[in-house]
């Protein structure tokens, strides 16, 4: 999905490489730009968003590493204009609105329902990408003194403090019915995007999906 997203978007502008995944991007992208061989060419990386925070999101992109506005590829099947697209081709306007409104009716539900597995998504992201990148200050330092600097690290990052911000955000989100920070913030792209999609809105909904933004490249 996103070999073929990506390549419609920039066939004319670059030459689109899938690799295998997150880090690998990260990677090859880094490795790519500081080649000293390499003249005046550059890369770009694309991820998913996957529940990273705007820090991390910042950081990235400071090495020409950028992230999709939804948590994973998926969704870019599902916004307004794909899902109004796609549906306006086979039913009538009265009908579209109907299966779009329940549509995402149902999203907010499977959002809510699974709303401690989202929130505990993003804790581990954020807790693991953390914890990549420590490092013990002083390598001089007793076992004992080593362990309170870990603890003093952990204390500072304010973990239940985060938890306690992103649950109040998903209670935002689903309380407020915003469907475009649901794309954001939603992990269940299987769950969604096939399973919601075919059952409200039409069979095998992704397939039409893609057929039309094929066709109208204005929607990627």
């Amino acid at each position: 999905l996103d070999y073929f997203v990506y390549s419609s978007l920039f066939r004319e502008d670059a030459v689109v490489c899938p690799v295998d995944g997150h880090n690998q991007v990260i990677q090859y992208t880094r490795a790519y730009n500081n080649s000293p061989t390499l003249n005046s060419n550059q890369a770009y990386g694309i991820i998913d968003s996957d529940l990273m925070n705007e820090q991390q999101i910042k950081e990235y992109e400071n090495d020409y590493i950028y992230t999709l506005p939804f948590n994973e590829i998926e969704m870019i099947f599902i916004t307004e204009d794909v899902l109004n697209n796609v549906l306006e081709h086979n039913f009538l306007p009265e009908l579209v609105i109907q299966k779009v409104d329940l549509f995402k009716s149902e999203c907010f539900k499977i959002v809510e329902k699974d709303k401690n597995r989202i929130v505990g998504q993003k804790i581990k992201k954020y807790i693991d990408s953390q914890v990549s990148k420590y490092r013990v200050n002083n390598p001089q330092q007793s076992g004992a003194e080593m362990i309170n600097e870990i603890k003093q690290w952990l204390d500072e990052l304010s973990i239940l403090e985060l938890e306690k911000d992103f649950s109040e955000e998903v209670e935002r989100i689903t309380n407020e019915n915003d469907y475009e920070s649901l794309l954001k913030i939603s992990p269940q792209k299987k769950e969604i995007s096939k399973g919601l999609a075919n059952k409200f809105l039409d069979n095998n909904y992704e397939d039409k999906a893609i057929t039309r933004i094929k066709q109208d490249r204005g929607l990627a």
